[in-house]
């Protein structure tokens, strides 16, 4: 199985190398199974080589542009050249705390926890709110038996390559959001009917200090 993992991102800040040290050590993990791990990387900035003594970037791509606008301009850009089975968007702040799972992945919709939830699914990790830290106090999820909300995280989430086929990441519109948040995640992906399915991610955001993963619809 061949897999991208694309690093996007301002800028590639020192203040994040363990993070990236630690995405490397789960790549290579699985790479130990047969997998195919290649990397990409997008940043305002030309600053790639604060990571390149641990990665090696097979594609790299400056834009100063908000976080889905840079990968989109990433993917059209390199559209040609990407034949991957899977892609994995991670943000230079997000610390993994264990393996991500590739089972039960829908190759048709975008893999990520959620940020609001209003549905029957209880899923570990699968919130960007609730866990330990800065975000412990947040609830973004409501028990309901008909899923009828679901708002995306944008720190980290997995794609099939059919994704691109369907021209989930064409060039993203204007929007009342100037920075690409969440909810302009969902509005983005509404268009091209691009279904969102939650997924247990187990990790910390190190951007603010420390926001673990908390659980969907699990008290």
């Amino acid at each position: 199985m061949k897999v991208l993992v694309i690093i996007t991102t301002v800028s590639m800040d020192i203040n994040s190398i363990e993070n990236i040290i630690i995405l490397k050590y789960y790549m290579d993990q699985l790479k130990l199974i047969g997998y195919s791990i290649d990397y990409g990387g997008i940043s305002s900035f030309n600053d790639f080589e604060n990571y390149e003594n641990i990665i090696n970037f097979k594609f790299k791509l400056v834009s100063q542009k908000k976080q889905l606008s840079k990968l989109c301009d990433f993917i059209n850009t390199y559209k040609d050249n990407l034949n991957y089975d899977w892609y994995i968007k991670i943000r230079t702040e997000v610390r993994l705390l264990e393996q991500l799972n590739f089972d039960n992945l829908l190759k048709t919709g975008i893999n990520v926890r959620t940020r609001v939830y209003k549905g029957p699914k209880k899923i570990l990790y699968g919130s960007s709110i609730g866990g330990e830290g800065i975000w412990k106090h947040e609830k973004g999820f409501i028990y309901s038996d008909i899923e009828d909300e679901i708002i995306p995280d944008d720190h980290i989430y997995i794609f099939h390559h059919n994704i691109i086929e369907l021209e989930g990441f064409k060039q993203t519109e204007p929007y009342t959001d100037i920075i690409e948040n969440e909810w302009f995640h969902k509005y983005q992906w509404d268009k091209y009917n691009i279904p969102i399915n939650p997924i247990g991610i187990n990790m910390d955001f190190t951007k603010y200090g420390h926001a673990y993963s908390g659980h969907l619809n699990i008290e």
